[in-house]
């Protein structure tokens, strides 16, 4: 049996992943806004778009394995306290 300190640190690990993955689509989306405020279409804007719109869609692809792996890790906090029972 694991830890708890290691079950913990797991969780934090996940959860500064999750940060980082967030912070990272809200900069990515105010990137979005500012190129498509640019009031010029042209293929290099709709490529940056394009660009930015896939690496959103990687991030939240990300956020969401992370949100599996700590919903298990949870689970496993609560098989450990059930244990010390």
């Amino acid at each position: 049996m694991k830890s708890l300190l290691d079950i913990l640190t797991k969780e934090k690990e996940l959860i500064d992943k999750l940060n980082s993955h967030n912070d990272a689509i809200h900069m990515f989306e105010e990137r979005l806004e500012w190129i498509r405020g640019i009031d010029v279409d042209c293929l290099i804007k709709e490529h940056d778009i394009n660009q930015y719109e896939i690496l959103i869609e990687n991030h939240e692809y990300d956020i969401r394995e992370i949100n599996r792996e700590l919903n298990e890790v949870r689970l496993e906090i609560g098989k450990y306290f059930k244990e010390l029972l």
